[in-house]
Parts: structure tokens; C-alpha cells; sequence
């Protein structure tokens, strides 16, 4: 049923117009969230489910209801004038910094996560020499996460 949608999608790319196949794209998201529960007996969860569907069928009413439906013939010269103008430009510095924003925080959520791993890893610490007899699941860091942890650092060292 996947490729089907796959193929119709890639069989309609030349006739169709791509904010309004952007938009037939976002929903497919929705029912692949309906087969996942179905087919996989996935929970839905209504906190998140529900909120990520409302943002998606918002999202594809907004740019189906904005975008415009007329046909505009437009020559080359034209194209690169209308990238070239300065409204243009100040478009390209926005979406710029918006990148470079994006990977600080990425950065900067990267050193709090390697703060919170010591900190854990110390309370851990702190608690098994403290008493040695203590449960596995009140540490942060149980034995079955360190497995995978140790596997995981050993394969990015290689």
C-alpha cells in the first residue's frame, strides 16, 4: 500500500503543483500514524499524537488555502531577477542565522546532555559505594544501559 502511494506520488511530481503535493504529503503522515496503530498495535498517545496531527492538518489547510493556483509562466532572466532582489536577499540572511541558531542549540543541548551523563554517573557512583547491595533500578544507569553504553562509545572510537 506504501509503494502504491510511492509510485502514485512520483507518477504525479511532473503535473502537480508542489505546495499542494506538499501538502497531499503532510496527511500521509497521519495515515501512516493510523496504520502504525492498526497494523503494529501502536499507542496513541493523546498529548503528542494528537498535537503533531492537529499542527499537520493546520499546516496543510494553511498552505493549501494560500498558495496560489494560477498558472505563472516565468522565463529565466525573470527567475534569476526575482532571486536576486533584495527581499530576496534578506530572506537567504534570515534562513542563515536560523541555521547557524539552530546548530548552537544543537551545541549547546549537546554540553547540558554531557553535564546531566557526569552528574548521573557520579550519583550512581555515589550510591553503589554507599551501599553496595543497592538495587540496579534505582541507579540512573543500570546494567543494561551501561552494556549498551560501553558498546556504543567502543564503536564510535573505532
Amino acid at each position: 500500500m506504501m509503494m502504491v502511494g510511492i509510485i502514485a506520488h512520483i507518477a504525479v511530481l511532473p503535473y502537480a503543483d508542489m505546495t499542494l503535493l506538499a501538502a497531499n504529503s503532510a496527511l500521509a503522515i497521519i495515515g501512516n500514524l493510523f496504520l502504525s496503530i492498526w497494523l503494529f498495535g501502536e499507542k496513541f498517545t493523546w498529548k503528542y499524537d494528537f498535537t503533531a496531527m492537529v499542527l499537520l492538518v493546520g499546516g496543510a489547510l494553511t498552505i493549501v488555502g494560500l498558495s496560489n493556483k494560477s498558472q505563472v509562466d516565468v522565463d529565466a532572466q525573470e527567475l534569476l531577477d526575482r532571486l536576486s532582489t533584495k527581499k530576496a536577499f534578506i530572506f537567504y540572511g534570515i534562513v542563515g542565522l536560523f541555521f547557524a541558531f539552530t546548530h548552537y542549540l544543537t551545541y549547546k543541548f549537546h554540553q547540558a546532555l554531557r553535564v546531566f551523563e557526569t552528574d548521573a554517573d557520579l550519583h550512581d557512583h555515589d550510591l553503589k559505594t554507599s551501599n553496595p547491595s543497592i538495587d540496579q533500578s534505582a541507579l540512573v544507569f543500570s546494567k543494561s544501559n551501561q552494556g549498551s553504553e560501553e558498546s556504543e562509545s567502543s564503536d564510535q572510537e573505532k
